[in-house]
């Protein structure tokens, strides 16, 4: 983003500002956009945002105590990724009792249509997200901030240059399919839900549940863009009534943000082959 942009960049910020546009017309500013939308019948309570919260964190704590620092990466992505996908699990059995039809119809759509409206709703996600995260970094640097953080293991995997494959395939796994499910049915699928039925509204539910959904991640850099693609989340769970379909926009962000990565590792390494046979 602090590069020039080419033709395909502008014309997927234009195409965004347009869509976006109508949508804000169309949607009196988005306070219509979710008339109509029903939330599933659920018996959730206020007490259930500390259990849902207190499995996450168990969890995590758990995968700590038997990593280190000094561990080996490939260790990290297996251990923290099987502990999460039971954590996943767990949450979701949590979230089926607490609804009244259970996750089924959560679930129930045609594959091709979750992948295919998630692909809809990724296109002004990632654009949206990516231009919000552009003016932080600007914001950083006029008050004399100019380093950019990156995700503590994308550093890890891309940092040093040469990435191994087996530690990108593992990031790709990790990515994007461990973390969309257990963060999906955290913040979307249980907190939202509970926030929605505490306070009996939809968008400030959305919104509380991304600002939780930005501030677990470490880079402060960061959290307005996915404050940004938290809010995408949660307005199409509700929607499509689908918690799939978040689930396959964050896995596609993920994924994006790794090929952007391995992409620039890429082209550096390019760069350095074509130096050296001039």
């Amino acid at each position: 983003m602090t590069e020039d942009l080419g033709l395909f960049q502008l014309t997927w910020l234009f195409f965004t500002l347009i869509v976006m546009g109508k949508w804000l017309l169309r949607n009196n500013w988005g306070k219509t956009a979710l008339d109509g939308c029903e939330l599933p019948e659920n018996e959730f309570n206020p007490a259930d945002a500390a259990i849902a919260f207190a499995m996450f964190f168990g969890f995590l704590l758990f995968s700590n105590l038997l990593i280190s620092e000094d561990s080996a990466f490939e260790n990290k992505m297996i251990v923290t990724s099987s502990i999460s996908f039971a954590a996943s699990l767990v949450m979701l059995a949590f979230l089926n009792k607490r609804l009244k039809d259970g996750v089924g119809p959560l679930f129930k759509k045609n594959p091709v249509m979750v992948i295919g409206q998630a692909i809809i709703y990724s296109i002004p996600a990632i654009c949206l997200s990516a231009i919000v995260f552009f003016i932080t970094i600007l914001i950083c640097r006029v008050f004399g901030y100019d380093q950019v953080e990156k995700h503590q293991y994308l550093e890890e995997v891309f940092g040093a240059g040469n990435p191994e494959t087996n530690k990108v395939i593992l990031l790709y796994v990790s990515a994007g399919i461990v973390t969309p499910l257990i963060e999906e049915t955290l913040f979307r699928g249980l907190l939202q839900n509970i926030l929605s039925k505490a306070i009996g509204m939809k968008w400030p539910a959305i919104f509380i549940a991304a600002s939780f959904f930005a501030l677990m991640h470490g880079n402060v850099q960061h959290w307005p863009a996915l404050f940004v693609l938290g809010s995408f989340f949660g307005y199409t769970m509700i929607k499509t009534r689908s918690l799939a379909v978040p689930m396959v926009m964050h896995a596609i962000f993920n994924c994006y943000s790794i090929t952007n990565s391995l992409l620039s590792e890429m082209s550096k390494q390019t760069e350095t082959i074509q130096a050296l046979i001039k």
